[in-house]
């Protein structure tokens, strides 16, 4: 469905979504999914809790990095 079919019908493609049909818009020449989600997960109190937890680590250096795989998978063997 175009993006002005999609304004004109939102009710209908979120039904036909919720009851496990495909719906897809086009615009300016993409095409977007309309999927339902699962779990939700990041609207969790503790699950957003523990996301700035752990960007606050991250911030204070607290993490180990690495540049390549191999040296994320020398690091897992070492451990």
């Amino acid at each position: 469905m175009t993006s002005s079919e999609f304004r004109q019908r939102q009710r209908q493609a979120f039904e036909l979504v919720k009851s496990g049909q495909p719906v897809e818009v086009s615009y300016c020449g993409e095409i977007f999914d309309i999927v339902l989600r699962e779990h939700r997960s990041s609207s969790n109190e503790a699950f957003l809790e523990k996301l700035e937890r752990s960007e606050a680590q991250i911030d204070a250096g607290q993490c180990v990095r690495f540049k390549t795989h191999e040296a994320l998978q020398a690091w897992l063997d070492q451990q």
